[in-house]
């Protein structure tokens, strides 16, 4: 037998023992390990490391409606790691606020449920994305030489730049070494001109925008191991010899602030084209995943990175596009010291579920 100085009576050692085990080996996370819920994330792409989330109630999950087949949908940018009922499924939530299984299987969540859902879904991606603001207003909240925090949207990396000059965007520089490394990191350790989306934040405010990663043009800031300036572009930027805008650029500076969707569905058919070669030359995957149709069996990305790839629409494009489904052949080669190699002609085909949905990519089939 034990004493028990705070009772004054005796009790048998082994409960004592037994108890103080459980007291000494509790922790408070264990408490809730079990616990079911919704994690709701939003990030750029299927791959991206910067992420923002929150915990929702499994509630949203009751009474919901399994369907066998598997359906053409549009993604969001959106995924749900639930742990309810006793298993734990990963979702992709889609633009009518129902989810699909990895497998392509649809989850028809009840119409309340929907709507919570795509409520929790705005109110986190306005905290994730940056304001989409037109370059005619951030020139003047950005003005010459101030310095500013550059968030890649893919990484999460961050860097401190200031901007040196531009009239039609921003030319700017790493502040430091450290930020010149910070940025190189970003492009996987090589200078690029390939675009990427990113968030400028300033004053407590985070805008939209998209870079590039070659320094080129003038120069203004000793020492920090960045010979030149690189480009930054807002929505609504131009270049400043052609004073044309990029559609690379914009398509980033859209995807920062969370309207990719919205730009799509003003892009023509043959515009898509184009910004799929812009996402296998970037190495965008989520891009890449937002111009294929999900249902697509037959259109494997081809992300070319440091290849120089040409494509060429073998038919002019028309004015307006009636039709819900059209096909469109493109030639396309590698440049290799000027000169066109490994030729081919592929036909793109492309649909759109309804008159009001952006076109895209169903398969590629060779000509």
């Amino acid at each position: 037998m034990c004493y028990n100085k705070l009772s004054q009576k005796k009790l048998p050692c082994f409960l004592i023992f037994a108890v103080s085990v459980l007291i000494f080996t509790y922790q408070p996370s264990m408490a809730h390990a079990d616990k079911p819920e919704i994690q709701i994330s939003v990030k750029s792409s299927p791959d991206a490391q910067y992420s923002s989330s929150r915990k929702l109630s499994c509630v949203l999950l009751n009474g919901t409606k399994d369907y066998e087949e598997k359906y053409a949908y549009q993604a969001t940018d959106v995924i749900l790691h639930a742990s309810c009922h006793g298993e734990s499924t990963e979702f992709i939530l889609d633009t009518s606020g129902n989810l699909h299984r990895s497998n392509g299987k649809m989850v028809e969540l009840k119409p309340k449920a929907r709507t919570e859902l795509l409520n929790q879904a705005r109110l986190l991606r306005s905290q994730h994305y940056g304001e989409p603001l037109h370059w005619s207003e951030v020139n003047e909240l950005l003005p010459r030489l101030a310095t500013f925090t550059i968030i890649d949207l893919e990484t999460g990396l961050r860097f401190q730049g200031q901007r040196r000059a531009g009239s039609s965007h921003a030319d700017v520089q790493p502040l430091t070494k450290s930020d010149s490394e910070t940025m190189k990191k970003i492009y996987g350790g090589k200078w690029s001109w390939s675009r990427r989306a990113i968030l400028v934040e300033s004053n407590g405010r985070s805008f939209a925008a998209s870079m590039n990663g070659m320094p080129h043009g003038g120069d203004g800031i000793p020492d920090n191991d960045f010979k030149g300036h690189f480009c930054i572009h807002f929505i609504g930027s131009t270049t400043h010899s052609k004073n044309n805008v990029d559609l690379g650029h914009q398509i980033m500076a859209t995807k920062a602030s969370g309207t990719l969707s919205a730009l799509m569905m003003r892009l023509t058919p043959y515009q898509i084209i184009d910004a799929y070669f812009l996402a296998g030359h970037y190495r965008d995957q989520g891009l890449m995943s937002a111009l294929m149709l999900v249902s697509s069996t037959n259109a494997t990305p081809i992300f070319s990175g440091d290849k120089i790839v040409k494509h060429r629409i073998l038919e002019p494009a028309p004015e307006h596009v009636s039709e819900l489904a059209v096909d469109i052949p493109v030639e396309s080669c590698e440049v290799h010291s000027g000169t066109c190699i490994n030729k081919s002609t592929k036909v793109f085909h492309l649909r759109r579920l309804t008159f009001v949905e952006a076109w895209q990519i169903e398969s590629i089939s060779q000509l």
